[in-house]
């Protein structure tokens, strides 16, 4: 009997980029958290391909511990800065504000300049550079899958904190996609357009 194929749901497009929600699930895969636990966790599975060779595994995971974060864990074809992604790194965590509302930190992964085939990292970035980086309107796309408000931290969730400046999304709670549109707005876009900010 042939395997049957899982379903796949076309989330959005952002130019060539297209991301699917494949409908599977990995339950109870041990792992780290972005605070830096040693749990198991939920892993709920998404593409992200151009249809040039490029595709990337992104993954939603719930850990045991309450925890929440959006990561790519395998990339095939893209840059060198694109498979920088994988093993988990520059993953997106996700945060509570309230019972209803929850948020996600929108820095930006960027190329350094100085070893531009090679290295990214995550900073600091304006609204026009989250733009830039994305080759979109990130705030009318983060809209479109549910985002609540996107703005300063220090505005939109009321941290004062060093990192007020960073520019956050909120979403209503139980929402995946914003989550997973978030990460590849501002993590996997940036990269595959070359963006140094």
């Amino acid at each position: 009997m042939a395997q049957k194929k899982p379903r796949r749901t076309n989330l959005f497009k952002c130019g060539e980029i297209v991301i699917r929600e494949t409908q599977q699930e990995r339950s109870s895969l041990p792992g780290r958290t972005v605070s830096g636990a040693n749990t198991s966790g939920d892993h709920f599975l998404y593409e992200v391909m151009d249809g040039k060779g490029m595709a990337i595994e992104v993954v939603y995971v719930k850990w045991e511990n309450g925890e929440e974060d959006v990561r790519a864990t395998k990339v095939v074809g893209g840059s060198r800065a694109l498979r920088r992604l994988e093993p988990s790194r520059l993953r997106m965590g996700i945060y509570e504000f309230n019972n209803e509302v929850w948020w996600v930190e929108l820095s930006q992964a960027q190329i350094k300049r100085e070893d531009p085939n090679r290295w990214s990292t995550r900073r600091l970035a304006t609204l026009d550079q989250l733009n830039a980086g994305a080759g979109i309107d990130l705030e009318s796309k983060l809209a479109e899958v549910g985002s609540i408000d996107v703005g300063p931290k220090a505005l939109v969730i009321n941290d004062l904190g060093r990192r007020r400046n960073y520019y956050c999304a909120i979403f209503p709670a139980g929402n995946m996609t914003c989550p997973v549109a978030a990460f590849v707005l501002t993590r996997i876009l940036p990269l595959y357009h070359g963006y140094m900010g």
